[in-house]
């Protein structure tokens, strides 16, 4: 993408797909002072890409710059995704690094999943907390085989459940993927209808909606990766317990109840993954061995 207002932009590697693609329209669903959302049409469903100023939130589908890059653009601005990059006007971003969001299998101990019960045992929800309830003891059935678990009742209830672009429901249904992913339960993520291709928005946000099927993906934004590498360390080492304790807070310090959603959906599916353990023959990225350097990916995000 040629053009004098080119703009070095590092982005997450969920977005490989669409920026290394052909180009494609896209439009501007929302416009902030650092942050720009994008949707785009593909066969399979519309996605997003999120142009957010340098310490935002990395989501797994985000792109980010400075924020002198990043003003408010008119809604009919042209917008084009790929070869590349993305076009907004007259201004070309170009990925020149990527960082890796993808889940790796970690260990989940009790003493750092006790961390994380603690810690959203206090939060403020953006969902009744009941509803939580009704998931947990649906996937914990669904994790032991149950006849009749109610899974699809529970997950129906959650999505698009709340306010904002990401609904508190729809945050705490990724949280659940990404910590099933970590364990190796990737069956029970095969049996949750979460965000149909067809028409995500009938049910939530079009962002949510891409979010959630990148969590289902095994996909995940910085703050959750960098819980599950602090996880893992201290099944390693109990001592690590403070570093734990901080990636907890700065997850919990996303939004205004995002932080707090996730964090609740990754520990539901951390422990009850966890403690059921991973399905015989279950894929995906938690199928890896949990014994590497770098098991949450998080060492790949640029700081």
């Amino acid at each position: 993408m040629p053009g004098p207002a080119v703009r070095r932009a590092v982005a997450a590697s969920a977005l490989a797909d669409l920026v290394d693609a052909p180009e494609r329209a896209g439009t501007v669903l929302s416009a902030t002072a650092g942050a720009i959302v994008i949707r785009t049409e593909t066969s399979h469903a519309p996605r997003c890409v999120c142009l957010l100023a340098h310490g935002l939130t990395r989501l797994p589908n985000s792109m980010h710059k400075d924020p002198a890059d990043l003003t408010d653009p008119a809604p009919e601005v042209p917008v084009v995704v790929g070869a590349g990059g993305v076009r907004v006007g007259n201004r070309t971003f170009v990925v020149v690094r990527w960082w890796d969001c993808a889940v790796r299998a970690v260990q989940a101990p009790p003493v750092g999943l006790a961390v994380l019960r603690r810690a959203t045992d206090n939060a403020e929800l953006g969902v009744p907390r009941t509803a939580v309830d009704r998931l947990e003891a649906a996937l914990t059935a669904a994790a032991a085989q149950a006849p009749t678990d109610g899974l699809p009742d529970a997950v129906d209830e959650l999505i698009g459940l709340g306010v904002g672009l990401t609904p508190g429901g729809d945050d705490v249904l990724a949280g659940m993927c990404v910590g099933l992913h970590a364990t190796g339960r990737t069956d029970l993520i095969g049996r949750l209808t979460i965000a149909g291709p067809a028409d995500p928005d009938r049910r939530t946000t079009s962002l949510s909606a891409d979010l959630l099927r990148l969590a289902q993906r095994g996909q995940a934004c910085g703050e959750v990766l960098r819980v599950l590498s602090a996880l893992h360390a201290v099944g390693r080492e109990p001592a690590r317990l403070p570093g734990l304790t901080s990636a907890v807070q700065g997850l919990l310090a996303v939004g205004h109840s995002s932080g707090a959603d996730l964090a609740t959906g990754l520990l539901l599916g951390l422990r009850i993954g966890a403690a059921h353990g991973p399905a015989v023959g279950a894929g995906g990225p938690a199928a890896r061995s949990s014994s590497t350097e770098n098991p949450a990916g998080v060492g790949a995000v640029e700081r």
